[in-house]
Parts: structure tokens; sequence; C-alpha cells
């Protein structure tokens, strides 16, 4: 062996000899009897094994607090400043509506307090702030407006109302539940509390106005059972708006109530049907807003006799549009009361006829014997104690309205129908200047549905000469990109 070889060696022995001495420094030795355990270093570990260091862990960003007696001891402060601005208040130092607006800026700063202790991750704190807070405002809410009389009942509502939305921005900013329901319950519980017979139909705005927002929070976070309570609510307030003024016996600004009720209902449905999927809960309440908010409507229509027939056809139009979307029982409820709401039988079988005619048309084939009950009873209906020319119209506008929605097989047995007609009834019956428009119409009929079964067949026989996605037209040899 060289000396060369030797001294080699001799340097690759030095270099692993001194990377063992670093390894065992690092490691810790077995502690002796009294002695501290000490703790390597997690960066010199690292670098002696060739691996990056690992950062701390970062602390939970949601901490419990200080502890329930500490925070209970913080809400007895507050309370006690509260009373203080009751007590200069009811000793004349501050004027009466001076001393209920510092009482609710005072809870709103509160409110504030527990958006800004939620953002620090401190949660316990701010369900109590919030608590607080809200055990403050709902309450002089309530007094101002019943106990002392201070302000209306609208002006009441609408400071429940203003309360519970700030607390339901706050926790859909901060996630969390405790404040929600604190928020929702209180405000729609203290506007059910301040409810009078002649002051009703604001304090249902208000209380719509928090159902609303807590629904679509709800929706947002993904929360389960914080809207139950406040549909509950609501429905109630809703439940009052109707069944008060019947009781009275008297119905004051009955379309005020109407679109009221109208848009209580039609808010929540739009929310609820946004939703990718309906669960129990969406269902029963749809139902319920469909009883009372769009039912209610109705019966307020009738009871007070105004604005029946304009709500009919909006309920006749909405039903159209049920049965387009294929919705039929909420289409069949819709004409029900439609129907009802005519107070003429035949009147109504016509509506109902009209829109079972425009939704089947949608349905397609399966719906045959539907499509022909709602053609007959349009047809006997519509041209009951009429002319010749005026049934000869009405079905050659059914004959036109079932080839462009597709019917075309019932469309060819009506204008059928409809050539018998008018060789043995109207070609009898009607004079030359009628004879015109009645064949007029039946030939503009005809025209439309040959044009349609012409469009049709040229769609089904109609086919690409090479599909752009054909697989097997492809040459498998030409791979170029």
């Amino acid at each position: 062996m060289s000396d060369a070889d030797l001294e080699l060696r001799v340097e690759r022995l030095e270099t692993a000899l001194a990377e063992l001495r670093a390894i065992v420094m690092l490691q810790p030795s077995p502690p002796r009897t009294g002695e501290k355990v000490p703790q390597a270093d997690e960066g010199a570990v690292a670098v002696a094994s060739g691996t990056a260091p690992h950062p701390p862990a970062a602390p939970s960003p949601r901490t419990r607090g200080e502890g329930v007696l500490e925070l209970s001891g913080i809400s007895v402060l507050i309370f006690g400043g509260a009373y203080l601005l009751r007590a200069l208040t009811e000793s004349a130092v501050i004027p009466q509506i001076a001393g209920v607006a510092l009482g609710l800026a005072y809870a709103l700063i509160w409110i504030v307090t527990s958006d800004r202790t939620a953002k620090r991750g401190r949660r316990r704190n701010a369900a109590f702030y919030a608590g607080t807070a809200a055990a403050i405002a709902f309450p002089l809410v309530w007094e101002t407006t019943v106990r002392f009389q201070y302000v209306s009942p609208a002006a009441g509502g609408s400071c429940a109302a203003l309360i519970g939305v700030i607390l339901l921005l706050v926790a859909w900013h901060n996630d969390e539940q405790v404040i929600a329901w604190i928020g929702s319950i209180g405000s729609i519980a203290v506007t059910i509390a301040i409810v009078r017979p002649d002051a009703i139909l604001p304090l249902m705005i208000c209380g719509s106005v928090v159902g609303a927002v807590t629904l679509q929070v709800t929706k947002v976070m993904r929360w389960k059972f914080v809207p139950l309570p406040v549909a509950v609510l609501t429905n109630a307030l809703a439940a009052m708006t109707v069944g008060l003024p019947l009781l009275r016996g008297t119905i004051e600004n009955p379309g005020a109530i109407i679109v009221a009720l109208l848009a209580f209902a039609a808010v929540w449905l739009g929310i609820i049907f946004r939703m990718e999927h309906l669960g129990f809960f969406d269902i029963i309440e749809s139902a319920l807003l469909l009883i009372i908010g769009v039912g209610g409507a109705a019966l307020i229509a009738g009871a007070s006799h105004q604005y029946a027939i304009p709500l009919a056809a909006l309920y006749g139009a909405a039903a159209v549009a049920a049965f387009i979307r294929n919705w039929p029982w909420l289409a069949l409820y819709l004409s029900t009361l439609a129907a009802l709401l005519t107070f003429d039988l035949r009147f109504a079988a016509l509506i109902v006829a009209f829109c079972a005619f425009i939704g089947m048309i949608r349905a397609g084939q399966s719906q045959v014997v539907l499509l022909t009950i709602s053609i007959l009873l349009l047809f006997l209906i519509a041209g009951e104690d009429k002319g010749p020319l005026i049934r000869t119209c009405i079905l050659a506008a059914v004959a036109a309205a079932l080839a462009l929605g597709s019917q075309l097989t019932v469309a060819r047995i009506v204008l059928v129908f409809g050539g018998l007609k008018l060789l043995v009834e109207d070609i009898r019956l009607e004079s030359a200047a009628m004879l015109v428009i009645s064949f007029a119409s039946y030939g503009l009929a005809m025209l439309t549905v040959a044009r349609c079964v012409r469009r049709h067949t040229s769609d089904v026989h109609q086919s690409p000469i090479t599909p752009v996605n054909d697989t097997f037209s492809r040459n498998p040899g030409d791979q170029t990109v």
C-alpha cells in the first residue's frame, strides 16, 4: 500500500468520525437521577440529517377564552352600564328618546366587540358579548314600544329587525352559529311580542326580512337547525297577519296585506328552491309557505272582495309556469286558488283548463288523456253561447298551439275535427263575410301544423356525413397532433 492510499483512508476515517461525533452530540443521553433531559435543537438536527427544519405548530385559531365565571362577571358589569343609562333617563338627566338611542348604541358597541373578539378566535367571549348585547337591546325595544310607547310598533319592529340582521352578519362573518341563534330568535320573538292588531303588517314585514336573511345565511354556511325556530316564528307572524283582520271583521289595506304575504312567500320559496338538495324541513316549510302566504293572500282577497280577479290572473300565470317547469302539484294548487277567486264556476273551469292545456303541451305523449280533456273543456266552456265562428277560431288556435308545442298527432286530430265542423256547421249557418274569417283562421292553423311537421321530419332524418367525434372514421395510422 502506497503512502497516498494510506493518507486518503485516514482522511475518510477522520471525516466519518466527525460526522458520528456531530450526531452523538445532538442525540439526548439517558438522564441521570434528578437531571433534566436537554432538548435538542430542531434546526441543528434538521441540518445534520439534511432535511429542512419544520416550523413550530401554530396555535389553534379558536381558543376558549376566559372562564364562565369571569365572563359572567363581565356581563354583569355591562348590564350595570346599561342600568346607569336607564337611571339617568328616568331621573330626567337625559331626555327619554336620547336615553333610548344611547341604550341601543351601547348595545351596538358590544355587538362590535363581539365581532372583533370572534375574529381573534375567542368564541366563548364573543358569544357572551353578543348575548349580553341582545339581552340589553331587545328588552329595550319592547319597553320603548309597548310599555312607554315612545315609538310606534313599526319603528320598534324595524329596530328589532336591524339588530337581528347585524347579529346575523356577525355570525356569518365569523361562522358562529350561537350568535345566529341569538340574533334571529331574539329579533322575531320581540317582533311578535309588540304585535298589535292595528299594526300587524309592518311587523310581519320586519320579521320576514330577518327570516329571509337567516335562511340565506344558513344556506351559505350550511348550518342545519338554525332556520327551524325562525321559520316557526315567521310563519306565526304571517298567520297572525291573515287571522287577526278576519277575526276583527274589518280588513284595512287588503292590497298591502296581499302584497306582503306574496312577497314573504316568494322570498322564502325562492331561497329554498335554489338549494341543490331539499330536505324534510325544506319540503314542510314550502308547504306552509304555500298555505299561509299564497293561500292567505287569496283568503284576504276573497274576504275583502278586492283584488280577487287580478290575483286570480296572477295565480293562473304562475300555474302555467309551474306546469312548464314540471311541478304538477304546485300548478294544480295555484290553478285551484285562481278558480276559487273568480267566484264563477265557468270562468274558474276555463282557467283550470287553460293552465292544464299549456302545461300538458310540454308534458309529452304520456299525458294525451289529460291534454284531450283540457282541449274539450276549452272548446266547450270558451265556446259556450258563442257563434260557429268563435268555436272555429278556438279549434284553429288549439291546433296551432299543439303543433308549436310538438304535439303533432293531437294537432292533426284537432284539425280533422275542425274541418268537419267547418263543413257541417260554419258553411250551413254562417254568412259569407264570417266564412272568410273562418277559412282564414283554419287555413293559417293548417299551414302552421304543416310547417311544424316538416321541421320535425327534417330534424329526425337529418344526419351529418361525418360526425365530429366519430372515432371509427379516423385513420388509425394518422397520429399527427
